[in-house]
């Protein structure tokens, strides 16, 4: 095949018994996405709404310096073709034409670079607005491969607090003029980076790529409306191993994190959603009833994708 997933657009469900940032029970908010391989095998996984410029940073030598370290960030590209929040082929966020933010280590921002491009070093200097005693200065280039899709920024920094871990992250805004131009990391809470199935050891499958959930206007299963969100993926075939004719599963499953295997678990819905009314009042105290919903039955069954004859994943 050649890896290439068609766009979500007409390509993507519509999954019951679910929402998306609204209702507690069924929210699917914050839970990984699980690919698996046309044998059933889990192969992929992605938390939506990860922001993983939480965990991403430098750390200093003792003379507040950074000398060519260097920072891996997957599911980013830098496609120049406009500032976007994903890619053409919705496959990776796009980080180019944003803003470099550098946090000192109690969080604080501190330095400011913009804007990304392709292998030019961007100019850090003091974060507008910022009045303390961390001056930094120096450059941060970010460079982009593909397959799986991946950043890697490398930082030549001084004036860095001294023996320190600091933030090193790409944030929404376009410039550094101004705090309030800035904006905050460059993430959304709709879409998971694919990355490697936890404890998946063999290399016959390789997917990368994002998934994206949109709730549906109206259907946030609250006070008895139907519960559904919209649900697709985007994905790519890293090292041509999916045929013409293979089908497996996307799926959201109950873990919030792709970290350990045991931790995915199962297909996420909630077969007894149950809701509370009021029941009869006491002079003692006043009592509820909790009544169960009908239950639902899991829709991820029936979450597909297909490759065509052209070797294009289709979901």
């Amino acid at each position: 095949s050649n890896g290439d997933f068609v766009l979500p657009s007409p390509d993507k469900y519509n999954v019951s018994g679910v929402t998306f940032d609204s209702n507690a029970c069924l929210d699917v908010n914050g839970h990984a996405v699980v690919v698996h391989a046309p044998n059933g095998t889990r192969v992929g996984c992605g938390v939506l709404g990860l922001d993983i410029w939480a965990t991403t940073t430098i750390t200093s030598d003792a003379a507040g310096t950074v000398n060519g370290d260097t920072v891996t960030v997957p599911g980013y590209a830098i496609e120049d073709s406009g500032v976007s929040m994903m890619n053409s082929d919705m496959t990776a966020y796009n980080a180019y034409g944003r803003a470099i933010v550098v946090h000192a280590s109690d969080g604080t921002r501190v330095a400011c670079g913009c804007c990304v491009e392709e292998g030019v070093p961007v100019a850090l200097d003091v974060y507008p607005d910022y009045d303390g005693s961390i001056i930094v200065s120096g450059n941060v280039t970010v460079t982009s491969t593909t397959a799986p899709a991946q950043i890697v920024m490398t930082a030549d920094l001084t004036g860095l607090e001294t023996s320190a871990t600091s933030g090193l992250h790409i944030h929404t805004g376009t410039s550094c003029t101004a705090a309030s131009s800035v904006g905050g990391h460059l993430f959304d809470a709709g879409v998971a980076v694919i990355g490697k199935y936890p404890d998946y050891d063999d290399d016959a499958y390789a997917v990368s790529g994002t998934a994206c959930v949109v709730a549906v206007d109206g259907a946030d299963g609250l006070d008895g409306a139907e519960a559904l969100i919209s649900f697709s993926a985007m994905l790519v075939d890293d090292n041509d191993s999916f045929e013409a004719g293979d089908t497996g599963g996307v799926h959201i499953h109950v873990g919030t994190s792709c970290d350990v295997a045991a931790n995915v678990g199962g297909h996420f819905f909630d077969p007894v959603c149950t809701t509370t009314t009021a029941g009869p009042t006491t002079s003692a105290a006043p009592t509820t009833t909790g009544v169960a919903t009908t239950p639902n039955p899991d829709p991820w069954v029936a979450v597909t994708y297909s490759v065509d004859s052209n070797g294009d994943f289709v979901l």
